[in-house]
């Protein structure tokens, strides 16, 4: 009895992180996904906005001119941070792109 209700534990466990999985991809642009939609035009839109001290992800989020829902927020984020875009330091976010001049 033990051992189906680990069994079953187990699988509820999978489950829920395949769904959230599934639920949370990133959104690259595609022929169903259009580039206005997509985690690359978020990526971009962030980078113009990040000031040259850097700021919390808290501010520069306030601080977009086009709002951007907050789990593709994150993704694009992930994706700058991914890439070596950017960088965090003293939980600052800092443009990577900035600090090459």
């Amino acid at each position: 009895l033990q051992n189906a209700i680990v069994k079953q534990m187990l699988q509820i466990l999978l489950f829920h992180f395949l769904y959230r999985t599934a639920m949370s991809s990133i959104k690259f642009p595609s022929k169903f996904i259009p580039y206005e939609h997509s985690v690359i035009r978020n990526m971009l839109i962030i980078m113009k906005n990040i000031p040259k001290a850097g700021a919390k992800a808290l501010t520069i989020y306030n601080l977009l001119p086009t709002k951007i829902e907050l789990e593709d927020y994150i993704d694009a984020l992930v994706c700058l941070y991914a890439i070596k875009a950017i960088k965090v330091n003293n939980s600052q976010i800092i443009n990577v792109n900035h600090h090459a001049d």
